[in-house]
């Protein structure tokens, strides 16, 4: 009769009384390796090794003969945006940092879909508000609330600065570090200066957000000023004027400082955004806020500080600080909005 499938499915018709009968193969069966052809497909002991690994890894143990060899699955490799477990963890395109863009809460990574990496769309800027967030995406916090006048106490800042008591250092190192680290504890407000108003044991200080201190050394103030050099001078008017020119050479408004200064060869300082505007005057004109404040009896200091913080709010803004440039009775100032 005629003989029909093949390996174990092969099959002969039956010739009963002279008719043969259909033939029908056998059923095909699973592939092992056993040198057999299980699954009647002509090839015998194809795919029938044991399966290790997973991904890139997936390896199948050899069949030589009808005898299984040991299965070694292949070496994970870094994961890549293809479409393929490269790392061999059962996971595709997982965990790929690819690139970002964009600040702040517009910040956004490359997608990786299909084995195929989109291209990087920041989100959109929000509104900012006062949550220690960038929503509006412009790299600054908080910077629409930048300054906000707030009274305390000698007492208080004196726990954070001890020399900082209103008894004859209102205005000096102690003074400035005490307020930054003040301020740095009050919502949205992360450093200040000040004081602006001083009476007995009352200070007025200013508090701003959206910057915070970085540290600067004498030498880099020094191009800017060479009279600010850690030596001559640690902090005044050519400190000032360093400052400024230093964060205005960044790209920045202004600033001011030391708000601290370290046992190394430099100080930290605060630069200023774009809610500030730097502002001429003259002493003529900061005396009539506070006499003292005239260029001759004072140049930089307390009374100083009182007369433009004076002086920038009769401008509309919340307060300022400088003198950042002087000469001779011509005074440049720095004043912060709300």
């Amino acid at each position: 009769g005629t003989i029909c499938g093949m390996g174990p499915c092969e099959r002969r018709a039956e010739c009963v009384d002279g008719v043969e009968s259909e033939c029908v193969p056998g059923l095909p069966g699973v592939e092992v390796c056993n040198n057999i052809d299980d699954d009647c497909d002509g090839t015998t002991d194809e795919d029938a090794g044991v399966q290790c690994g997973a991904g890139a890894c997936a390896r199948r143990a050899a069949c030589v003969d009808g005898v299984e060899a040991e299965c070694v699955p292949g070496l994970p490799g870094v994961e890549v945006c293809n479409d393929v477990d490269d790392d061999c963890d059962g996971m595709t395109d997982e965990g790929l940092a690819g690139t970002t863009c964009g600040v702040g809460a517009c910040l956004r990574h490359t997608e990786c879909v299909g084995g195929v990496e989109v291209d990087c769309v920041p989100g959109l800027p929000g509104v900012e508000i006062c949550n220690e967030a960038d929503e509006d995406c412009d790299d600054l916090v908080d910077e629409d609330f930048l300054g906000e006048v707030v009274i305390t106490a000698y007492s208080t800042l004196g726990t954070f600065v001890g020399g900082c008591n209103g008894s004859g250092a209102a205005a000096g190192q102690a003074c400035r570090s005490a307020i930054k680290r003040f301020c740095d504890g009050r919502r949205c407000r992360h450093t200040g200066f000040g004081p602006v108003e001083s009476a007995g044991d009352t200070a007025e200080v200013i508090c701003l957000a959206g910057r915070v201190d970085e540290w600067v050394t004498w030498a880099t103030l020094g191009a800017q000023n060479v009279a600010c050099d850690g030596v001559g001078e640690r902090d005044g008017p050519n400190c000032n004027a360093a400052i400024h020119r230093w964060c205005a050479n960044r790209g920045l408004v202004s600033g001011f400082g030391p708000v601290e200064v370290g046992p190394g060869a430099g100080m930290f300082a605060v630069c200023v955004g774009p809610r500030a505007e730097v502002r001429g005057t003259t002493y003529a004109v900061l005396s009539a806020h506070n006499r003292f404040c005239d260029g001759n009896g004072q140049r930089i200091g307390l009374e100083c500080n009182n007369a433009i913080h004076l002086w920038c709010r009769a401008q509309g803004f919340v307060s300022g600080f400088g003198p950042v440039e002087s000469s001779g009775g011509d005074v440049a100032v720095t004043c912060v909005r709300d």
